[in-house]
């Protein structure tokens, strides 16, 4: 992985600190999936299957509640033509992240009064910890753009730590003292969020959203940004809503159809088979964004030579995936214990997914990048709507949570094949005349 990640930067990223920091992200991702897998014996044994399946719910509302939450524009960040536009597009995203924090917090407070089943349910008070998830998490998010922009990697992995140990000092000590799905909630936002304003503050952002900074971006200019870059929420964040929904509608609708302990052990599945994604996808994810988008500014004639290379050794990489599912259903009734055996199972079909997924998310940042936005928004409308399907008729036909799970696998493979013929497009066109969607007066599609 290491050796991977270096080939790639010495071809494409500029020489010296972005290599060492792309090396130091690498392995602070490295140390955090380590400590997930040597914990995860643990909390499993801590924490009942129906408590992973109501954190199950809350993660998957949440993940769905952020591709939305600041409607894409923080994914324009990197792109942006100089800093000061970059600026303007790191404080439009936080600001959007506020407001629909405050309207998540609206939404469960007519929840309540109303009596809804939502809010009378097992999940009904953790709820109300969503909108925290999403400012905490959001504006994590919109300042790590800034981050791979100023490609302060280090300061990346230096947010991961601190994410590390907060997130598992908080669902270890709940794990022990008050084994509840709150633990497991609290864990998950503090690992989102935690070092949020070290990483703010390496990267030299507060000062720039400072009013008196002399790089200040008024209300005026924060319009025009937001009218230039307009095809982030009119496509981009439609696209990335249904995108999240393909991926994240089993874990809500698992629980109130098949019960919170089916729901927990899909989850711990998923858990445990996208371990080696979060390392060597997100690693690569965020290397590619950051490079890929000054391939494609200074030397677009060179980026279909870099996604090949980034997809080629993502591709390999994923291999571990496979033989992970091929051996979880006996290695997870010894590793987590004999009530997990039904997770060890489901993770063999996820696996089959997850293999292909992997080097396909690994470049997902292409549309944003160049400038087209209409093939992604096409595929994940279908694959969501797919997976509804699917997963309502198949409950209402009378299939098993494991068809169900089949199908859904097939449906995602399917969905992420479609994804890697448009990249593979896109980046084409680019490579071969030199413009992005960016740069054209109309975009293209």
């Amino acid at each position: 992985m290491r050796n991977m990640i270096t080939r790639l930067l010495e071809q494409y990223a500029p020489k010296g600190g972005l290599l060492r920091a792309a090396l130091a992200l690498g392995g602070a991702s490295l140390a955090t999936q380590a400590v997930g897998v040597l914990l995860s014996p643990l909390y499993s044994r801590l924490y009942a299957p129906a408590d992973f399946g109501l954190f199950g719910v809350y993660t998957s509302i949440l993940a769905a509640a952020l591709t939305v939450g600041s409607l894409c524009y923080e994914t324009g960040i990197p792109v942006g033509k100089d800093d000061a536009e970059a600026i303007g597009l790191t404080a439009i995203s936080i600001l959007l992240i506020l407001i629909i924090a405050l309207g998540a917090v609206a939404w469960m407070g007519l929840e309540t009064l109303a009596g809804s089943q939502a809010s009378r349910s097992q999940l009904g008070g953790y709820l109300w910890l969503v909108p925290v998830g999403i400012v905490g998490a959001g504006v994590y998010r919109a300042i790590r753009y800034w981050a791979l922009r100023r490609n302060a990697m280090a300061a990346i992995a230096r947010t991961s730590i601190s994410q590390l140990v907060g997130s598992n000092a908080m669902t270890l000590g709940f794990g022990v003292l008050y084994p509840r799905p709150l633990g497991l909630i609290l864990g998950s936002i503090a690992g989102y969020s935690a070092g949020t304003w070290d990483l703010a503050r390496r990267t030299q952002l507060i000062p720039l959203l400072r009013p008196d900074s002399a790089s200040r971006v008024t209300s005026g200019q924060l319009w025009m940004i937001a009218k230039k870059y307009r095809r982030l929420p009119l496509m981009s964040a439609p696209s990335a809503l249904f995108n999240s929904l393909g991926i994240y509608l089993p874990g809500i609708l698992l629980a109130p159809y098949f019960g919170a302990d089916f729901a927990g052990q899909f989850f711990m599945g998923m858990r445990v088979i996208s371990l080696p994604v979060g390392l060597i996808g997100g690693v690569l994810s965020q290397v590619f964004f950051g490079s890929c988008a000054a391939v494609a500014r200074d030397r677009p004639q060179d980026l279909a030579r870099f996604f090949n290379r980034v997809f080629v050794r993502a591709a390999a990489c994923s291999l571990v995936i496979l033989l992970a599912g091929l051996a979880a259903p006996w290695a997870f009734p010894v590793v987590f214990g004999k009530q997990w055996r039904p997770a060890g199972q489901i993770a063999v079909w996820l696996s089959l997914y997850c293999t292909v997924g992997l080097g396909v998310s690994a470049l997902s940042s292409v549309p944003n990048i160049v400038g087209r936005l209409r093939g992604q928004f096409v595929i994940d409308v279908v694959r969501a709507l797919a997976v509804l399907l699917l997963f309502v008729l198949g409950h209402r036909g009378g299939l098993s949570g494991m068809t169900l799970v089949k199908g859904y696998t097939a449906v995602m493979t399917a969905g992420y094949l479609a994804y890697l013929a448009l990249y593979s497009h896109q980046v084409r066109v680019v490579a071969r005349t030199g413009l992005t969607g960016w740069n054209e007066p109309t975009g293209a599609p």
